[in-house]
């Protein structure tokens, strides 16, 4: 379900994917993980399109959710496309995490369907990096 406060998103306890994160510092991904890391907060980065064994901004990057370790307690969408965030929105339930913020332009109406039938917890239009 959508949800309007971020600070029922926000904790320095917390563990965040961000998916689309990046060591190309043109592309928004490699802001965001770079913001969390700088703030303190533990970051995993998580790339579909990096080779296996690949770092992002000295952390190791993952091809998919189900393969970070540690899980994480919330995801970050950015940087992808909607049929993208799809594919992670059901590795997302899968795994069993229920947070997530998505960035302009990486959901459709079909992500977000597919998040309220499944109980994922979701904030949109919503820069993370402002309430870091």
């Amino acid at each position: 379900m959508i949800q309007r406060d971020p600070a029922k998103f926000i904790n320095k306890d917390f563990t965040y994917a961000v998916v689309g994160a990046s060591n190309d510092s043109s592309e928004f991904g490699f802001h965001v993980f770079g913001d969390l890391l700088k703030k303190g907060y533990k970051a995993l980065a998580i790339n579909t399109s990096e080779m296996p064994d690949t770092e992002i901004q000295k952390k190791p990057c993952y091809p998919n959710l189900t393969s970070a370790r540690p899980f994480p307690d919330a995801v970050v969408i950015v940087d992808i496309s909607p049929f993208m965030t799809l594919e992670m929105v059901k590795q997302m339930r899968d795994g069993g995490f229920y947070r997530l913020w998505l960035e302009e332009d990486t959901y459709d109406n079909e992500v977000l369907n597919f998040c309220d039938q499944n109980n994922i917890d979701y904030f949109v239009e919503m820069e993370i990096r402002k309430f870091l």
